[in-house]
């Protein structure tokens, strides 16, 4: 209702009515009917401009707060755009081997801290929302911006699994991988001081046959001992090969664990010769 319209009709009606009991020559009765029927017309007439005013207001808040949600919820979906294509950059950007998976997983981390800062975006979304709707049930009778929210409640949660993730599968690699390397330089380092014990022993010693014989027993037992590391780092060696990680430091490790294997075997057969 457009009550500017109907205001100089409703002011002449009461002036009208206003006139009215001011004549004299009408009847007490009448003048008592006129008086009632301008004063309830006055106090309807005020209550309904309050009301038109007051839905006036509640419209002119759901219109701006409409708008300030559509414009938000344009601008979330722009960031999610944003973040599901940099998520998408990372790995192709972060390098190849080893150092790419570590650049790769530092690159996560930081995104991780964004999609934390962000995350008070999207809350703060869905609680306007829920507040206009405590304000004005009707508001969204439609459940059209209800579903926006909702679908970016659903990018969103997708987006932070993925990087969650791929998180915990990158640490975990690099774990296996950084638990391989030790494990397999300190088995280097192992073999090579047995490989001196029993050079010695072939060439250098001086003790007696059955000192020798308890030496190699000794050096058979530190192999046998050494087993559980040794299939270890095979174990963590055909992970990583499984996984493709680090293809090229991996193939080189891998000669490196070959050539360990190899040097085994026949420090094993040298021993066993030694023996007899």
């Amino acid at each position: 209702m457009d009550i500017e319209k109907h205001s100089t009709m409703m002011n002449s009606l009461l002036t009208l009515g206003h006139n009215l009991l001011n004549e004299t020559d009408i009847y007490p009765r009448t003048i008592d009917s006129i008086s009632r029927t301008v004063q309830t017309l006055e106090q309807r007439w005020l209550s309904l401009k309050e009301l038109i005013m007051k839905r006036k207001f509640e419209s002119d808040n759901i219109h701006i707060s409409w708008r300030n949600i559509d414009e938000t919820i344009n601008r979330i979906s722009k960031m999610i755009n944003d973040h599901e294509r940099f998520l998408t950059e990372i790995k192709r950007t972060s390098g190849d081997g080893l150092q790419g998976i570590r650049n790769e997983y530092k690159s996560l981390e930081n995104f991780k801290r964004t999609l934390d800062n962000d995350d008070k975006e999207i809350q703060k979304i869905a609680n306007c929302h829920s507040e206009i709707l405590r304000l004005y049930p009707t508001a969204d009778s439609n459940n059209e911006i209800r579903n926006r929210i909702k679908d970016l409640n659903h990018r969103w949660k997708i987006l932070n699994e993925t990087v969650h993730e791929t998180l915990k599968h990158l640490k975990y690699m690099l774990s296996i991988h950084g638990d391989f390397q030790l494990t397999q330089d300190s088995l280097l380092l192992w073999l090579t001081d047995l490989d001196v014990l029993l050079t010695n022993l072939e060439y250098l010693s001086e003790a007696p046959t059955n000192e020798k014989i308890r030496q190699l027993h000794d050096m058979d037992r530190e192999i046998q001992e050494k087993q559980a590391k040794i299939e270890y780092v095979q174990k963590c060696a055909n992970y990583l090969l499984n996984k493709t990680v680090d293809a090229r430091g991996l193939t080189i490790n891998m000669n490196e664990l070959d050539k360990f294997l190899q040097q085994l075997k026949n420090l094993t057969k040298r021993i066993r010769k030694l023996k007899q």
